[in-house]
């Protein structure tokens, strides 16, 4: 055998990874890939809460702003106050009353949306908020907070008297 040959042959042997060394690479790679994946989890939950927070805020403003505007629902009803409801677990509306024959505020509400929370995300069902038409002045006159949560996670939706509405994330209603 040539000199060259064994050469070859000695680098042949010598080149590459052991089995010990795929096995260790490889095991680590699924170990950040698992971290990874928790810690992407775990911020994807806060994400979804922190849009259905929005979403809530979002309809609890629209509510406001049409008893601001004195929207009109139907032709033969006007509408004395607008308000935002919420039928647990993941349910809520947009409910008003009308002026009855007698000129008062009937109570018992009218949808004119109702809407679905996404992802599995939790609303409690709380009792209709209403802001009176033409001042959009909130009833009943007290802050009222709204919590949507999941897995155990939470963030406060705050509807204060003046009728600020506020997405408070995860500090308490004051």
């Amino acid at each position: 055998m040539r000199a060259k040959d064994t050469e070859e042959k000695k680098r042949g042997n010598s080149s590459g990874f052991t089995l010990i060394e795929v096995v260790l690479i490889t095991t680590l790679v699924i170990i950040m890939t698992s971290v990874l994946l928790v810690i992407s989890w775990g911020q994807r939950a806060d994400k979804e809460l922190e849009v259905a927070a929005r979403v809530v805020a979002g309809a609890i403003r629209e509510a406001q702003n049409y008893a601001l505007n004195g929207r009109q629902v139907a032709s033969d009803e006007v509408p004395c106050e607008f308000g935002f409801q919420s039928v647990a677990p993941r349910t809520y509306k947009i409910v008003y009353n009308y002026h009855s024959g007698d000129g008062n505020c009937t109570s018992s509400p009218k949808d004119v949306a109702v809407y679905t929370v996404k992802n599995n995300v939790t609303i409690p069902d709380i009792g209709p908020i209403y802001f009176d038409i033409p001042h959009g002045d909130l009833t009943p006159i007290a802050t009222t907070t709204i919590t949507v949560s999941k897995s155990g996670k939470s963030r406060n939706v705050c509807v204060y008297a003046s009728g600020r509405v506020e997405e408070a994330g995860t500090l308490a209603c004051n």
